[in-house]
């Protein structure tokens, strides 16, 4: 590497370009991918009337966080939706994972779509939030 190289790029920017850098946030980072893969008019929108569809879950912006950290999964009612640092006890990982029947969750993975919806790298953001802690905002 050159000296210029290592003036334009540190290490530490370095590494915040291949890995990542700061905190991940609910608003922030989780909160755009719900919207995108989960909020739409047929799912977890808010409108209840079809509670088998799981509309009773509304991860609409503004109203999904405190929906869904610490909060009990219906589902899987020995876990919190959200367990703020652990992803063992959180039932959405596990609903993301398609691995919910296996502490003692049912229905279908999600995304509904076959589990693919989202990319690998929005899945290693929600792992991160939740491991992290599960922040709403910067503190």
């Amino acid at each position: 590497m050159t000296n210029r190289a290592r003036i334009l790029c540190p290490p530490v920017l370095l590494s915040c370009l291949l890995v990542g850098c700061g905190e991940v946030t609910y608003n922030e980072d989780v909160q755009p991918l719900f919207t995108a893969s989960c909020a739409s008019s047929t799912c977890h929108d808010g409108d209840v009337d079809d509670p088998d569809l799981g509309e009773e879950l509304n991860l609409t912006a503004g109203a999904s966080y405190a929906a869904i950290v610490g909060v009990a999964a219906a589902q899987a009612p020995d876990l919190n939706l959200v367990e703020p640092g652990d992803l063992q006890a959180s039932y959405l990982w596990h609903k993301l994972n398609d691995t919910h029947e296996n502490v003692g969750g049912e229905g279908e993975c999600m995304p509904y779509l076959l589990c693919t919806s989202m990319t690998q790298k929005e899945l290693d953001t929600i792992e991160d939030w939740i491991a992290d802690g599960a922040l709403e905002a910067p503190e």
